[in-house]
């Protein structure tokens, strides 16, 4: 479940482009990796690179957050190729959070350190 402050900084990073790669872009990816295990890891991406764009942009260490992230990627088997296109998807992410609320006024670090505990809760799921 996504929590509201991390609703509202997801919309923030929405209004800066549009974020999801589109299938016929990445066809190296669905040889090696189902599109649903994809999808999941792609989101993942997602959720930890902006929260910890969040981080960053509140002066608070994103270091949890990437570590997460990271353990999900040493958890699993994966082709080098699609490691790096995720570690891309999260630095995308992290980078386009923190240029949506340059231009926007700010992050929302009142909820800040919420975001990011609840995004390691949400890393450290099952992927199923």
């Amino acid at each position: 479940m996504i929590r509201p402050s991390l609703m509202l900084a997801v919309a923030a990073v929405a209004m800066s482009g549009p974020q999801v790669t589109p299938p016929d872009a990445r066809p190296h990816v669905l040889g090696m990796l189902s599109e649903d295990l994809y999808q999941t890891l792609d989101e993942r991406a997602m959720e930890a690179g902006t929260t910890a764009g969040i981080a960053a942009e509140c002066g608070t260490d994103p270091t949890p957050v990437t570590s997460a992230f990271s353990a999900i990627l040493d958890t699993l088997t994966l082709d080098p190729a699609d490691k790096k296109m995720l570690w891309q998807r999260y630095k995308s992410a992290q980078a386009s959070t923190i240029a949506a609320f340059l231009q926007n006024g700010g992050a929302p670090c009142a909820d800040a350190r919420t975001i990011i505990v609840c995004t390691i809760h949400d890393l450290a799921r099952p992927i199923s």
